[in-house]
């Protein structure tokens, strides 16, 4: 069995819309004198475009995850969860993923998918092609464990790199902390079909932007 490892790093691209904290005030001191508590109000005005203020995100993503390739080469993928609990509008996209060990033949080479079905059964099952998509249907992003690029591509055969800010996989609503807006980025796959003598660990990272969106 060969298992990988996949650790996330979420970058904000754009600061987004204030959100305001509730915290606690405690009031203590003699009954016979009179006391005072500050409580911090934030305002937000709109433009004319309807844009609130510059403020903050509140999202939450998974820090790690990981997929294993069976020795028939099955890949069991994982399911990412992601939490906004800001006011705004966000969106997510899939920017840059790499070998945090190298690409080399005793690790785990991400590959084109091309090159798993097309003889699947000469191929080892540390030969893994890998994509990215949501529970929204928003879009597929494929993955390339290559030194070149960052690592995102808009085909399976890995010939059109993501560019800007990478591929769109998900939109969220805004929400509260009591009630997040969710959404779900699918990690699968598929792999060579003959299994390798030893067992494969490895490692790769996956960076997330995340960015407030042009329509609220």
């Amino acid at each position: 069995m060969k298992k990988k490892f996949l650790s996330l790093m979420m970058a904000a691209a754009v600061v987004a819309t204030t959100s305001v904290s509730a915290f606690a005030a405690n009031v203590v001191g003699p009954d016979n004198k009179a006391g005072q508590a500050n409580v911090t109000i934030t305002g937000n005005v709109q433009d004319t475009n309807g844009h609130d203020a510059v403020g903050t995100f509140k999202v939450t993503v998974p820090t790690n995850t990981g997929f294993t390739v069976k020795k028939n080469g099955t890949v069991i993928g994982a399911e990412l969860n992601v939490e906004n609990a800001g006011t705004q509008k966000i969106e997510v996209y899939a920017y840059k993923f790499f070998d945090t060990t190298g690409d080399g033949e005793e690790g785990i080479s991400v590959v084109p998918e091309g090159d798993i079905t097309g003889e699947p059964t000469s191929v080892k099952n540390n030969h893994v092609s890998l994509k990215l998509t949501s529970s929204t249907g928003e879009g597929e992003a494929f993955l390339s464990s290559g030194i070149s690029g960052n690592g995102v591509y808009e085909d399976v055969e890995l010939d059109n790199p993501a560019s800007g800010l990478g591929v769109k996989l998900l939109t969220l609503q805004g929400g509260t902390e009591q009630d997040p807006s969710t959404g779900k980025i699918i990690l699968d796959g598929k792999a060579g079909q003959s299994a390798v003598t030893d067992p494969v660990s490895d490692e790769f990272k996956l960076t997330l932007k995340i960015k407030k969106a042009d329509k609220q």
